[in-house]
């Protein structure tokens, strides 16, 4: 299987990489693999912090793991989701946090330095999402959406979905 998510920390000297059940955190330099995480549940997406201490992982089912990528322990679970996350991204100031729950077709947005406290906002979905991601400036979140697929769940129609934060 290949690799279902890869992210760099803000400084650019560590690499999450997602594959089958574990994230591998890897020197960016080297490639020399520092440490590898077990999510509590079956990892979907992950992605590091902006200084590497954190991984967020998108799991499913409908769950959201925080783990120390130090110990590699478990220091926040995060419910929103009815079904799978599938997608994450962080803002490129590191105060937001975006999932993407692909079943129940929504975009949640977290507060980063309040993420106990749930989701600030909730976005209905027109299909099935796929991926999640931020402006460079941090002004628009886009979405990928499945508006159509064959009864096997394969995209035959997709469309991009933008939305401003400031509003």
């Amino acid at each position: 299987m290949g690799f279902q998510a890869l992210s760099f920390a803000g400084d650019g000297r560590t690499l999450a990489v997602l594959q089958d059940r574990t994230v591998s955190l890897l020197d960016g330099g080297s490639g020399r693999v520092l440490r590898e995480l077990t999510p509590g549940f079956s990892p979907l997406a992950a992605l590091l912090d902006r200084d590497g201490r954190r991984c967020v992982v998108g799991c499913a089912p409908s769950r959201i793991e925080v783990l120390d990528t130090g110990d590699g322990g478990s220091v926040l679970w995060l419910k929103g989701h009815d079904n799978w996350v599938v997608s994450l991204a962080l803002s490129p100031d590191g105060g937001a946090l975006v999932s993407l729950g692909t079943v129940d077709r929504t975009i949640k947005v977290w507060i980063t330095g309040t993420l106990e406290a749930g989701p600030l906002k909730t976005f209905s979905l027109g299909g099935q999402g796929g991926n999640v991601v931020f402006s460079p400036d941090g002004g628009l979140v886009a979405a990928g959406l499945g508006v159509k697929s064959t009864p096997s769940f394969r995209c035959t129609q997709g469309e991009a979905w933008l939305w401003r934060v400031s509003d």
